[in-house]
């Protein structure tokens, strides 16, 4: 039985990777045709890199999230009856949107990160003295990363939580849709601030114990939601 879900899911997943591809493939051609083209234009490898890395990796944190709103659209391509009509649940269906929007996500920005590296390393070597100072800050690194994930994460459900109202009704869909988002991200952040603010950090490792609390919480919040959004769309969403 587990087997066979795994299966239904892993199919799933790479029905939504397969769509990705082209969003995927611009995210790497860009990281690296914009910083060449900088670097050709201003003629500083440190301005060029700097700045090309910064506006790829907020391209590549954004995808994800306009990504996300497609799920409106299966509706309106009729796709999402056929979706509904196999036999998983929507903790499968949404679960294997969820998981691959956060590959495209982790994939944009460690090709971005990576090709920012290897370009500064063959242009400007001595940028790489710079990693000395980082490898003993790794792990707050490591979770600072993966912090940023779960807020994607948590994007993601509250995107997917939005739109599943919204069809909940047939007239101004879209106008629920967008009041539904922005008021479970308002309700959602003051719930994490509260519970943020309920904890005490005590030294040492002050720096390692937020990123951990900011990581529980939002994980936390975050799978909440996305399980309101399952309920939602295996009871209320109709054929």
């Amino acid at each position: 039985m587990l087997a066979k879900s795994l299966s239904r899911f892993g199919a799933l997943y790479k029905k939504q990777m397969r769509e990705m591809a082209p969003e995927l493939a611009v995210i790497g051609g860009t990281a690296i045709l914009v910083s060449l083209v900088l670097y050709l234009k201003i003629g500083s490898i440190h301005t060029a890199v700097l700045f090309a890395m910064m506006m790829v990796m907020g391209l590549a944190c954004f995808l994800p999230i306009v990504s996300s709103f497609r799920l409106g659209q299966e509706w309106n391509n009729h796709t999402i009856y056929l979706m509904m009509s196999l036999p998983v649940g929507g903790g499968m269906i949404l679960g294997s949107r969820l998981a691959a929007l956060l590959t495209q996500y982790v994939f944009g920005t460690l090709i971005v990160g990576i090709c920012g590296l290897l370009l500064a390393g063959e242009l400007a070597p001595e940028l790489y003295d710079i990693l000395d100072l980082i490898l003993p800050y790794l792990d707050i690194v490591v979770l600072f990363y993966l912090c940023t994930v779960a807020w994607i994460g948590y994007l993601i459900s509250v995107s997917f939580f939005s739109q599943i109202i919204g069809k909940l009704v047939s007239r101004f869909s879209g106008l629920v849709t967008i009041v539904t988002f922005f008021a479970t991200l308002w309700l959602s952040v003051k719930m994490m601030g509260l519970m943020l603010g309920q904890r005490t950090i005590e030294a040492p490792d002050v720096t390692a114990q937020i990123f951990w609390l900011l990581l529980g919480v939002i994980t936390l919040v975050a799978a909440v939601i996305f399980a309101l959004s399952t309920w939602v769309y295996n009871r209320r969403v109709e054929l």
